[in-house]
């Protein structure tokens, strides 16, 4: 057969062959044949093998090129901005080529992003054939949400302390921890951080005002008060065998031997009858105190040179006073420590009234004979 000089067969993405001819002096027109495929559809250089055979004992192999081709660009995406409260994941964004179909866009860069700020993802579309476009997704992560928290009540205090008054639920949506501050104002100043159950608080009324900060530009405040009033210096007088309570309030008068309730005994004034120590707890507000014991001597007590004094104000810090309701000649008035020494006499002619200066002596309990 006559050899025949076979086109290049050219394709863009895909190629396909279709069987040649040539002619013979015997057989006239003979359709090539071949083993190998005859559509290619990947971006090369391929050769087909025909066989051109007379049925005469006469073949000839006449090869063929089957080039297939890409050269397009992918089309470049315009990728929509990624925002989110706390986070933003990115999902892999596609385009399409005129060869492949869709691509999916690859990067190396994060695709997933936990804190507040802007990103840029870069991402690459390759069609496999050489053709590469790139293309860029702005990613903004936010947090515009305060903090949250649940405030304690507002709060007495009968001392100036308190406890367990930090904020709890102590929360934020992004997942971060929050730093708690507080600042004291009125009757007490000061600041801090975390919870103010360690500070003192002075008489009158505080504001404690809580900030949590989520750091990230947002913060809350949670605020409440403190109220120390604290209970008055009690002063209890004696005066013929009764106990006074000079201070105003609600009383209540016990036993100090063994600190019982004496029942029935809420008047400012007592009586006991009965020899012994004696003390009155004070309430003023929802807050109570109770007074130093005092002691009551009632043998002999027909003779009323001992059951006619007042002693005030008690507890004292400066000076203590000493009436008596008659005047009384030769008196000698006698401080002694808890230890039982003698620390101070006082010795007068004739004693209606007069004070005893105590501004030096430490604090203490002292008797007066």
């Amino acid at each position: 057969p006559v050899i025949p000089v076979l086109p290049d067969v050219n394709g863009e993405c895909s190629a396909t062959a279709t069987a040649p001819t040539t002619t013979d002096a015997c057989a006239g027109t003979i359709t090539g044949t071949t083993t190998d495929t005859l559509s290619y559809y990947t971006a090369g250089i391929y050769v087909i093998n025909w066989t051109f055979d007379d049925g005469n004992g006469n073949s000839i192999q006449v090869p063929q090129n089957i080039i297939v081709i890409d050269d397009i660009e992918p089309v470049t995406p315009t990728l929509p901005d990624l925002s989110g409260e706390c986070s933003v994941e990115a999902v892999t964004p596609t385009t399409t080529d005129n060869c492949a179909g869709t691509i999916s866009g690859s990067t190396a860069d994060p695709v997933s992003y936990w804190v507040p700020g802007d990103y840029v993802i870069n991402w690459a579309f390759d069609d496999g054939n050489g053709n590469v476009v790139y293309a860029t997704q702005n990613v903004s992560v936010t947090d515009i949400t305060p903090p949250t928290a649940t405030v304690p009540a507002d709060v007495f205090t009968c001392d100036g302390t308190v406890s367990s008054i930090g904020l709890t639920d102590v929360s934020d949506n992004c997942s971060t921890t929050p730093v708690v501050s507080y600042e004291l104002s009125g009757a007490t100043t000061g600041s801090g951080s975390g919870d103010a159950s360690g500070e003192i608080f002075a008489p009158g009324v505080t504001t404690v005002t809580y900030t949590v900060d989520d750091g990230n530009g947002n913060s809350s405040q949670y605020l409440f008060t403190v109220t120390y009033q604290p209970v008055e210096d009690i002063v209890v007088t004696i005066d013929a065998g009764t106990l006074t309570c000079e201070t105003s309030g609600t009383y209540q008068w016990i036993n100090c031997s063994d600190n019982s309730i004496i029942a029935g005994e809420t008047g400012n004034t007592f009586r006991p009858g009965v020899s012994g120590e004696y003390a009155v707890i004070l309430t003023q507000g929802t807050c109570s105190e109770t007074s130093d014991c005092y002691s009551l001597d009632y043998t002999g007590i027909g003779d009323t040179r001992y059951q006619d004094y007042k002693v005030y104000p008690n507890p004292a810090r400066e000076k203590v006073n000493i009436q008596m309701t008659r005047e009384h000649t030769n008196v000698s008035i006698k401080v002694f420590d808890v230890t039982g020494n003698l620390i101070k006499i006082v010795e007068l002619d004739r004693f209606t009234e007069t004070f005893l200066d105590i501004s030096e002596y430490k604090a203490g309990l002292y008797m007066i004979h």
